[in-house]
């Protein structure tokens, strides 16, 4: 993580704002040289940056807004143009325009910053005009606006065990989706989908998942025929692909029509192509779960979840990384700050230091009760004979009362379970039972418990010198922590959630499911509160000097735990705070662990 910082007023403003101080950050590439400046008279914004990037096609903006210096970045910035989101090429003098009268709007402040962040990571926004992550509604998430209609379907848990994370369908119910694929006449189009089907369709009639249809006529489709995933095409092209639909099985279908063949893929892998292209009319009405009319297939029977919609062809690759991001997000290379950069911690937190940590995947939530019994229950018949079944408020809550042994076990049960490469071996072998300090090979694919750099560069989510993963200040509406009152940071009702420790008849533990609260800047979920969450590092002290992807002390009995319980108070959920468990066996209603995996090659580490 490069940045460049500069506090000099630019201009004063008359309306929304009434300074503007410039902020850049970023991940490699570079960004330099960020200013802003209110037009006279308007309510519009030019922020100018340079950018330096070696793969100029790849490389996404994004502009932050803070109005307090830099505490918290929570100003709308939705209403912006030109040189920003994604493909933005390389050069000095870029230029973002914000609207900031459209998106903060007769709102002033004395104090505000600018943050540019430029990426060449991997991004799937290019071309996206629909996002359906149905949670409780067909609300469309991506900001184009375009909300469907649930004609009586029901909201079920998604695959993370998530209340009213997707909606199930009977063969009667839909939801009518009203989407702008193109605003020209143009074949393109990707329609990517995660379904659990409960049957499978007859011979003679499909079971319709989604139904595609324009003002030129043409409709395609995705549906199970014969046991098989089907994709009608237009016209008189109607083929199976052979890939069998799974039954009661969560799985990624991704439908890709380019101007020239169509292809079809299950869990980010191909399984077939075919020539088919038809025009596409800019005006479509796109129904999950059934076809309109009843005369040509049944209606689909099962689960339905985070439907994408794009107006153009995705790549291998980009199909690759929906499947392979799901539930996780991309945590940038880079460098940041370790420790407490505002010297109110404990001596450990201390001395900040330089850490490079490469760029790997972090679980945007804790591990579920739900999750866990569910790869427990596959281990128990795969050589996983110890796991223990541990404890939960409910299914979509944190997991506790793990050890960090049965938790790195777990992790290799998922692993394999996948056709993943498991991450922890003992003696050479994959770890499977007992209670032993493993070796972890961080070049497998497999998943494994993040290392405590990564954890704390994870949470920050992309913030410097921020005392919280969102800002400077914690109330009751931020996480599930216990208010004592005591620091000046906390706001709001003192004592414990009041929402959380009334739960289940306001029974121990005071946990609350997963992703309620707001994500940090990389899309991770309760980063601090509700559970304290197990690392891979023995606990040790910090180092005085730069550290490159460090994997904790090389001598101790305890491991680390990171970022704060549902009973802790406001202190312990700063982004810097640090603790161990009593003992790698020991197990705590107030501990968790959230998983991680490598993106790239490391080199493999000892313990």
């Amino acid at each position: 993580m490069k940045s460049n910082l500069s506090t000099r007023i630019i201009a004063s403003v008359v309306l929304s704002l009434a300074a503007i101080v410039p902020l850049a950050t970023l991940a490699d590439p570079v960004v330099t040289n960020v200013r802003g400046e209110q037009r006279s008279g308007t309510e519009l914004v030019d922020v100018f940056y340079d950018l330096d990037a070696a793969n100029p096609p790849s490389v996404s903006v994004r502009l932050q807004v803070s109005a307090d210096g830099g505490s918290n970045w929570t100003v709308p910035v939705v209403s912006v143009s030109q040189s920003v989101g994604n493909s933005v090429s390389p050069g000095k003098g870029k230029h973002i325009l914000w609207n900031a009268g459209a998106d903060w709007n007769g709102q002033v402040s004395k104090n505000v910053r600018f943050r540019v962040t430029a990426s060449d990571a991997p991004s799937l926004q290019s071309g996206l005009v629909a996002y359906y992550p149905f949670d409780g509604n067909a609300n469309d998430a991506s900001g184009n606006g375009n909300n469907g209609i649930v004609f009586d379907a029901i909201s079920v848990p998604d695959r993370f065990s998530r209340m009213n994370g997707a909606y199930s369908f009977s063969g009667g119910n839909s939801i009518q989706l009203p989407v702008n694929i193109n605003s020209s006449a143009l074949p393109e189009l990707t329609i990517s989908v995660w379904v659990n089907p409960e049957q499978q369709g007859t011979s003679h009639r499909d079971r319709h998942m989604i139904w595609t249809h324009d003002n030129l006529g043409y409709d395609r489709s995705l549906q199970i025929e014969s046991g098989d995933w089907s994709v009608f095409a237009g016209g008189p092209i109607n083929w199976a692909t052979g890939v069998r639909a799974d039954i009661n099985t969560w799985q990624n279908i991704v439908v890709v029509y380019s101007s020239t063949d169509v292809a079809i893929y299950r869990n980010g892998q191909q399984y077939l192509r075919g020539s088919a292209a038809e025009p596409s009319d800019g005006e479509n009405i796109i129904t999950v779960g059934r076809y309109p009319s009843d005369d040509y297939s049944e209606g689909f029977l099962g689960a339905i979840d985070d439907v994408r919609i794009y107006n153009r062809a995705l790549s291998a690759s980009e199909v690759e990384q929906i499947y392979k991001l799901d539930g996780f997000a991309l945590i940038p290379a880079g460098s940041f700050q370790m420790g407490d950069g505002l010297g109110e911690g404990n001596a450990d937190e201390l001395p900040v230091h330089t850490v490079q940590v490469s760029a790997f995947y972090m679980a945007q939530y804790e591990v579920t009760k739900a999750l866990w019994d569910g790869v427990r229950t596959w281990g128990a018949s795969h050589g996983y004979t110890d796991l223990v079944a541990g404890a939960g408020n409910a299914l979509d809550h944190p997991v506790n009362s793990i050890s960090w042994y049965n938790m790195v076990k777990w992790c290799n049960a998922k692993s394999e379970k996948e056709g993943l490469r498991p991450c922890y071996t003992v003696a050479g072998q994959v770890y499977m039972t007992n209670d032993s300090s493993p070796n972890c090979d961080f070049q497998a694919n497999g998943y494994r418990l993040p290392t405590e750099a990564e954890w704390e560069k994870a949470a920050r989510g992309g913030l410097t010198r921020t005392r919280f993963p969102w800002g400077g200040t914690i109330s009751h509406s931020d996480a599930n922590f216990t208010n004592n009152g005591g620091e000046s940071y906390q706001s709001g009702s003192a004592g414990p959630d009041p929402i959380w420790s009334n739960y289940n008849g306001g029974s121990y533990p005071y946990t609350s499911p997963v992703g309620v609260f707001l994500a940090n800047g990389y899309g991770l979920y309760d980063m601090v509160g509700n559970v304290w969450e197990r690392c891979w590092d023995l606990y040790g002290s910090y180092p005085s000097i730069p550290q490159t992807d460090p994997h904790g002390a090389t001598s101790g009995s305890t491991r680390v735990i990171r970022g704060c319980g549902w009973c802790n108070n406001a202190y312990y959920c700063r982004s810097a705070a640090r603790s161990s468990d009593r003992t790698p066996g020991y197990l705590d209603n107030n501990v968790g662990f959230r998983l991680a995996r490598s993106s790239s090659n490391e080199r493999t580490e000892t313990q």
